[in-house]
């Protein structure tokens, strides 16, 4: 089978490819600045305007979008960036995916909410709060708009191994309490935080079974930023006195950030084999694959 992943180097584009190549399949890793280790090197640029061509020319049967501007202050400040990569270029991709008979599988975000319910199902209301979490609803809208077969997956504050170029939350944890430095972490801004290689399973399975509609596919427990950080340090077996606690407003952040964005995941451990996990099993997992 012939498969595009976009952001084929990324926190959860690399497990994917690398989890398909072994499966024997003929996976185009798309890229734009970071080489693929996984699959077939592919270069696609969000940010230009030919990506329809670009798609095309690999004539996938799947596609997992999981490629996008993923900073949400870099997003703040580059508004016009991130609409085109996270928006406008999944509009394309859509595009080029209906003229082939592709299925798209587009990895979305929590951020599509303004954080003041929390838990939300796949029914609940968009009402971005940051222009990340606007550039990705635009996505979602134009993926829906352009038909075809397609499935919006929304995970939630994504964590694991990989990509030593940009840490993620649960890894920055983890190295800054070895190296006996503070970290600063929210009280009041509440996930549903989602293990790559956990995600990379559910969103496969998705894909593979050309599945339609939205689902939300995060881990299984809302929790902090805060008690996020206890919950790592004390899997690791690391000190928690490094951990401060503070109200969100005192990181400085350029872009708002929902309070509570943490998703019901009901629908994907209704449907799928690949279920979401907990957050002590996903711990678990993350401390036992530790490559370093």
């Amino acid at each position: 089978m012939r498969i595009l992943v976009t952001g084929g180097s990324g926190l959860v584009g690399a497990e994917i490819c690398a989890l398909w190549t072994q499966e024997g399949h003929e996976v185009f890793a798309g890229f734009h600045s970071n080489q693929p280790q996984h699959g077939k090197p592919t270069l696609l640029d969000l940010s230009k305007p030919d990506i329809v061509e670009e798609v095309r020319a690999v004539r996938p049967e799947l596609i997992i979008h999981t490629g996008g501007l993923t900073d949400v202050d870099r997003c703040e400040q580059e508004a016009e960036l991130a609409e085109r990569v996270n928006g406008t270029a999944t509009g394309e991709i859509a595009k080029a995916a209906r003229s082939m008979g592709a299925h798209v599988t587009y990895v979305s975000t929590d951020y599509v909410f303004d954080g003041e319910e929390g838990n939300y199902d796949e029914n609940a209301k968009p009402n971005p709060v940051s222009q990340y979490g606007r550039s990705k609803l635009l996505g979602e809208t134009l993926l829906s708009e352009t038909g075809g077969n397609y499935c919006i997956a929304r995970p939630s504050v994504i964590y694991g191994w990989g990509r030593a170029w940009r840490p993620n939350y649960a890894l920055s944890v983890v190295k800054a309490l070895e190296a006996k430095r503070e970290v600063k972490a929210a009280h009041d801004i509440y996930c549903s935080p989602t293990l790559n290689t956990s995600l990379a399973q559910m969103l496969l399975e998705l894909a593979t079974r050309r599945l339609n509609g939205v689902f939300h596919v995060a881990g299984a427990t809302r929790t902090s930023r805060l008690d996020f950080a206890k919950e790592i340090a004390a899997e690791f077996s690391l000190n928690p006195s490094g951990i401060i606690r503070v109200d969100s407003r005192m990181l400085n952040l350029v872009a708002r950030r929902p309070h509570d964005s943490s998703l019901s995941v009901t629908k994907a451990v209704k449907t799928l084999d690949a279920k979401p996990l907990k957050l002590p099993e996903a711990l678990q997992l993350f401390h036992k694959t530790r490559p370093f």
